[in-house]
């Protein structure tokens, strides 16, 4: 073999190696929903969004944060593929705007309102009407629309007590920084959900509002309308609601 073919001999067989090693490598090519969710779903979306990607190979990238402010996000146009709430009035808001495909909304899940101790506090609570109690100055309570607010006022007004422990209240934005607070001994009690003294190792859970005193406590899910990826974001619902996403659902205590 005449010596000047060596080189090009040699290129190609550096391209095809190369060639070979490119295509042994995963694809970096992958779908992606973005998904805005109420700041109480955190956990439980996670380890869904999870088990969707491993059977279904798209990444979900989720937004948490309070309801309201989500709201605010998608009607302003931010790029979201569904919204999750932790209240229907959101995802009406959304609905009377034509924000979201109708058709796709779905309730994937429930909560209670429950209230909350520091894990170590020394004030002994069986009831909400304990909350009267003078060594209690100091009542955690989501901020003004967002929907733990909304239960949580409810809640109280049903049992008498708004206007007599409104001096106590402090507001602490979402469920998960009233949860803080409570964590970190800064307030005495708080509102919250369930599923949020579940999580929360040093908080202590002792008492549950009774269903009655508040609007139920529901998650509707849905598609927004301007959505490029809408026939994936449809087999994300689908897969919350399948029986493996409701046994994840219900692992968190929803």
């Amino acid at each position: 073999m005449p010596l000047f073919y060596l080189p090009a001999i040699l290129l190609l067989i550096v391209l095809s190696l190369t060639l070979v090693a490119c295509s042994s490598r995963p694809s970096e090519d992958r779908t992606e929903l973005l998904v805005a969710a109420a700041a109480s779903l955190k956990e439980v979306l996670t380890d869904i969004g999870a088990a969707f990607e491993t059977q279904y190979g798209t990444k979900i990238t989720f937004n948490f944060a309070g309801s309201n402010l989500l709201q605010r996000q998608i009607e302003t146009g931010a790029p979201m593929d569904i919204f999750a709430s932790a209240a229907a009035m959101q995802m009406d808001a959304l609905a009377a705007q034509k924000l979201i495909i109708s058709d796709t909304r779905r309730m994937f899940a429930t909560n209670a309102m429950v209230l909350i101790t520091p894990q170590d506090s020394p004030i002994a609570i069986e009831t909400f009407h304990d909350l009267t109690k003078e060594q209690i100055t100091r009542i955690a309570l989501g901020s003004a629309g967002v929907p733990i607010r909304l239960y949580s006022e409810e809640t109280l007004r049903h049992i008498g007590l708004w206007d007599t422990l409104s001096s106590k209240f402090i507001f602490g934005g979402n469920t998960r920084q009233v949860l803080e607070y409570v964590a970190r001994g800064e307030t005495d009690v708080g509102l919250v959900y369930q599923t949020d003294a579940l999580i929360r190792p040093k908080v202590r859970l002792v008492a549950e509002a009774d269903s009655s005193w508040h609007h139920p406590i529901e998650y509707p899910i849905a598609v927004i309308t301007g959505s490029p990826q809408q026939e994936i974001a449809r087999q994300f619902i689908a897969f919350i609601m399948s029986d493996v996403g409701q046994e994840i659902v219900r692992r968190y205590g929803f």
